[in-house]
């Protein structure tokens, strides 16, 4: 026998009206995963009562000696009898499991144990009903819906659509060109200009439908990610493109076009060093020389040829002092 694995962390919880039309839908979902080998029914078919009767059982017939005229008849519908019982209590207990899970500690009095379609039905007599306070919930949780800018919008456009859907199960009526601007209101931030290029197409207020929209969104997200695994290959590459400046295969590619439109970067400006300012010339590391107006550095330069003339006399008198055995000092 099989059951849920590893899910019941992300069972959800039923609130009540606000989020009945949900919950409900995911827990068919997870009831339909209850199976058990040797029967087709699962714990969604056990919970919904749409369950056939159990194999009759055949009674044993007898002929006017006392010998028993059926047996191997009634002995097979014993046996499919005593087969079928267990797999259907293990999918009941399954079910009221299951929906212990699903709901908080202040709804436990309504579930019935060993019974999974009397809980149901209670609950659903009990919350699926919405009365106006929780179809104008529901309202304004639909405009006000934004859809994520960082993933795939298809999934959050179909709750907002189940959304629109449970509103309308409370017999309130939204027109089609209300529900296209809503889902047109949720785009993300950045996708501004999308808005505008779908409005401007169209002319008249019938042209404006909900597929239409949710076509544009969903081809603005293709195309952002088809850019950004551009932008990807063009950075694993970079290296090449170092190694040969000539090399410029990825550029201009990855660039997002339309309502994913990036910023162009802009190259770092190169620093000079704080010596080099307006009107003087760089330092020569060599010489020794660090920097400063030209002229002053040609006078630098004589001012040390005289101070080498001046030395070299020096040099030659002392050694015509020490030749003559007396010592000068020069002034």
């Amino acid at each position: 026998m099989s059951s849920i694995n590893n899910g019941a962390s992300r069972i959800p919880i039923l609130q009540g009206p606000q989020n009945y039309q949900f919950w409900s839908m995911r827990m068919q979902g997870y009831l339909s995963m209850i199976t058990t080998p040797g029967t087709p029914l699962t714990g969604w078919t056990i919970t919904t009562g749409l369950t056939p009767a159990l194999p009759p059982l055949v009674a044993p017939e007898m002929d006017t000696d006392g010998n028993v005229t059926n047996a191997a008849e009634a002995s097979a519908s014993h046996v499919l009898r005593t087969e079928e019982e267990p797999r259907r209590n293990f999918l009941e207990q399954s079910a009221i499991g299951l929906l212990i899970q699903a709901v908080p500690d202040s709804m436990l009095h309504l579930i019935i144990q060993g019974d999974p379609t009397t809980t149901w039905d209670g609950l659903q007599r009990l919350y699926g009903v919405q009365g106006p306070a929780s179809v104008y919930g529901d309202f304004v949780h639909a405009v006000s819906w934004s859809l994520p800018g960082n993933m795939d919008p298809a999934q959050s456009i179909a709750e907002l659509e189940s959304l629109f859907t449970q509103i309308e199960g409370a017999t309130a009526r939204l027109p089609k060109v209300i529900r296209a601007m809503i889902l047109l209101h949720t785009v993300p931030q950045g996708m501004e200009t999308l808005a505008q290029s779908i409005l401007a197409n169209q002319m008249q207020m019938s042209q404006l439908t909900w597929d239409l929209v949710r076509s544009a969104i969903q081809a603005a997200w293709s195309q952002k990610m088809t850019a950004s695994a551009s932008r990807a290959g063009c950075s694993n590459s970079q290296w090449q493109q170092n190694q040969n400046p000539g090399n410029q295969q990825c550029q201009g590619q990855g660039q997002q076009q339309g309502p994913f439109r990036s910023q162009p970067q802009q190259q770092p400006q190169q620093q000079q060093p704080p010596n080099q300012s307006a009107g003087q010339k760089p330092g020569n590391p060599q010489t020794g020389n660090p920097g400063g107006d030209g002229k002053k550095g040609k006078r630098g330069k004589r001012g040390g040829k005289k101070g080498k003339g001046a030395a070299n006399e020096a040099a030659t008198d002392a050694d015509t002092s020490n030749s003559s055995g007396v010592t000068t000092v020069a002034p």
